[in-house]
């Protein structure tokens, strides 16, 4: 029993430094500034191969966050169901306030797009989580 909280705990505290490094890269000046063209609708790729790698690497970074939140949830007394969904919600939220903050930096997008690749990245991971954790415990 002690083992098991010593990786919840493990959990929690891998994601805490995990979204503390994920605020960091999102808030980042990736670009040179530039004029706004709306809250979350500043999405502009064409599809193509720079649209699949940009869906790609947003799903890539939000699958660890939503597998280490609903790592860390299994603490709670709550259904898996209503676990999963929500760690969702919470990456969701976690997805819209970063969004929000990079409208309002000279160097970074805000899209709407971001948001639904994020929560679909941060489902992936808690729902991984779901599938192979009981094995890891």
């Amino acid at each position: 029993m002690a083992a098991v909280a010593r990786l919840r705990d493990s959990a929690l505290i891998g994601t805490l430094v995990y979204t503390i490094l994920l605020v960091i890269l999102l808030v980042a000046p990736l670009s040179a500034p530039h004029v706004h063209r709306g809250y979350l609708m500043e999405f502009r790729l064409p599809i193509g191969r720079r649209l699949i790698a940009d869906v790609a690497v947003n799903i890539a970074i939000f699958a660890p966050l939503g597998w280490g939140l609903h790592r860390s949830a299994r603490r709670l007394d709550l259904g898996p169901s209503t676990r999963f969904l929500v760690v969702v919600g919470s990456a969701t939220a976690f997805s819209l306030a970063m969004e929000t903050v990079q409208y309002w930096l000279p160097g970074r997008y805000s899209s709407i797009v971001d948001v639904a690749v994020n929560t679909v990245g941060a489902a992936v991971g808690a729902w991984t989580e779901a599938r192979m954790g009981n094995r890891l415990r």
